[in-house]
């Protein structure tokens, strides 16, 4: 596995042992379409629901990339909301709309969402630790949740730890264990059906031995069973989000 060029330095357990403040975004991107290894998995996604339209909340999505990416290869109608900060707020399509949190989206969409898309994301926001916006993204009930190009630590002692870039003004990140980050997400009754490495590790220097490796993996989890407040049936009714 190589190793990333982005490199990371120091360990945190909590944003009060920060001495630097948060960098602030520099820019928005993500306003255009394209097919990579990683888009490409997001496509194949939803090409192959049975559904002809679908339902996506997209957290991190920018100017609307992913949502061209998808319109450019599927054959897909879509309700595309999108979570992002204010300043990336555009007007691509009567399909898309945005929101400044995911609470606020979801107090507006009426039907189930079908995905919950995060692409290298939840890692690296301001005030919210991707922990907390695991947490959000499960409590949205959506029917998968997708994960991509998830920064993440295998095999550490460490639920959940901080670092930063080591660099000029480099930008904190929230780093999940990937066991702990599957048993969150299985309280929550999501079952991860596909795990893939990305062929990159990053190296953390000032930081405890056992933190684990790294790394960027692809995510997918499920919905497995539907919710107490969802059930006319068996409490422990199975059903197929297709």
């Amino acid at each position: 596995m190589k190793i990333h060029p982005v490199r990371f330095k120091n360990f945190y357990t909590s944003p009060k042992e920060w001495i630097e403040p948060f960098p602030e975004y520099k820019e928005l991107e993500n306003d255009k379409d394209r097919i990579d290894d990683n888009t490409k998995k997001y496509v194949d996604l939803i090409q192959s629901m049975k559904k002809p339209s679908i339902n996506i909340l997209d957290f991190g999505g920018g100017q609307g990339g992913h949502y061209l990416t998808l319109k450019k290869h599927t054959t897909k109608n879509m309700s595309y909301s999108i979570v992002e900060l204010p300043q990336a707020f555009t007007n691509i399509s009567n399909e898309v709309k945005y929101y400044s949190s995911v609470e606020s989206a979801l107090n507006e969409i009426n039907n189930r969402i079908d995905v919950l898309y995060s692409n290298a994301t939840i890692f690296l926001t301001k005030g919210t630790s991707s922990v907390e916006h695991v947490n959000s993204f499960c409590k949205s009930n959506a029917n998968y949740i997708f994960l991509s190009r998830m920064i993440l630590s295998e095999d550490g002692n460490y639920d959940h730890f901080f670092t930063l870039v080591d660099e000029p003004n480099g930008s904190y990140f929230s780093i999940i264990q990937e066991k702990y980050l599957k048993e969150v997400c299985l309280s929550y009754g999501y079952e991860l059906i596909d795990s893939v490495y990305l062929n990159a590790q990053f190296l953390v220097s000032n930081a405890p031995p056992d933190i684990g490796l790294v790394c960027y993996k692809d995510l997918l989890f499920k919905k497995i069973k539907i919710k107490d407040s969802d059930i006319s049936g068996p409490r422990d009714q199975w059903y197929d989000s297709q």
